[in-house]
């Protein structure tokens, strides 16, 4: 919230969020490697012109209170941006990578699809214990992927396609 704040300052003028996070069994992410997080966390701009939305974007970049600024190529109708804790588990961009140890929202997501897929992690509470691990294992194995437990490029991938727009499962928690 402080981020969001200070970059409101900085924008100079007030700012229209179209929402602050969607789901991704509620159809909320894209599917592609370079897009895992297209409407995560901050999707803003939709009301504004292609240059209006060239001034936040730039704004967004140069004032460093973000740590990823989502290119023009991937989100060309509102700009994204958020506070990462890590680099992007794929080179072009998307979720960061995640293991054991991890927390915060991009946890919460895991959790979210894993147990929306059937993949029990002991809740959602954004902790990426042994739980979540055993759970990322089992998705792992179930993908044919390499069951390490760490979540980078080839699981979020095949998580989201195979979550995203799902909607709700008997294993989905509130």
């Amino acid at each position: 919230m402080q981020a969001w704040n200070s970059f409101r300052f900085v924008y100079g003028r007030p700012i229209s969020v179209g929402f602050a996070f969607r789901r991704p069994w509620e159809g909320g992410h894209t599917r592609t490697k370079s897009a895992l997080c297209s409407e995560q966390l901050l999707m803003c701009g939709q009301n504004l012109t292609n240059a209006e939305r060239t001034i936040m974007r730039n704004k967004a970049i140069s004032s460093g209170i973000w740590s990823f600024v989502e290119p023009v190529s991937l989100t060309p109708t509102w700009v994204h941006f958020d506070r990462r804790s890590g680099p992007p588990a794929c080179a072009a961009g998307g979720y960061p990578l995640l293991r054991n140890g991890s927390r915060g929202n991009y946890v919460l997501i895991l959790q979210d699809a894993l147990n929306n897929l059937g993949y029990r992690t002991g809740g959602l509470d954004g902790l990426f214990g042994p739980v979540t691990t055993n759970s990322v294992r089992a998705y792992q194995t179930y993908k044919g992927l390499v069951p390490d437990g760490i979540v980078g490029c080839n699981t979020w991938t095949a998580l989201m396609n195979d979550v995203v727009g799902r909607g709700r499962t008997s294993t989905t928690i509130d």
